[in-house]
């Protein structure tokens, strides 16, 4: 047997989303950013020409690129998105959030995750957009 050992070639990332998997979120945002942690190491650092973008994804179509912040911590990098895009979501449809990492593009991503060249693509657990009532009647019935 032979066996050959490669350096580890994407680094290690953590996303933290403020919203559990498939939890209703408030169509007015969640409270919190979504977060991802990108550890590299002395030997396996995260690449300098990544170029970072949280997005809005609906069955893998993404909806819209999100205001994203990039923050290097020594060999690490924590990307965040406090960006919320409400207008853009419909009552009780489910939604992700993706981190999108390329060095090819240097716009913002569009079309299909499935699609992006040469990207390296982490979803997030999906939330359901909650809604408040519309218009109606509203009728309180004691429960005696």
């Amino acid at each position: 047997w032979v066996m050959r050992l490669g350096r580890r070639r994407l680094p290690l990332v953590v996303l933290r989303m403020p919203w559990d998997d498939g939890e209703d979120v408030s169509m007015l945002g969640p409270e919190g950013p979504a977060v991802a942690q990108v550890s590299g190491t002395a030997t396996c650092p995260v690449p300098f020409d990544w170029r970072w973008h949280w997005v809005l994804t609906q069955q893998g179509r993404i909806l819209a690129a999100l205001k994203t912040t990039v923050q290097s911590l020594g060999t690490s990098v924590e990307v965040s998105s406090h960006d919320f895009r409400g207008d853009l979501l419909h009552p009780r449809q489910s939604y992700r959030y993706a981190l999108v990492a390329t060095s090819e593009v240097h716009q913002a991503p569009s079309g299909l995750l499935s699609e992006l060249p040469k990207a390296l693509v982490l979803e997030s657990v999906a939330f359901v957009a909650n809604a408040p009532p519309r218009d109606g009647l509203l009728e309180l019935v004691p429960l005696s």
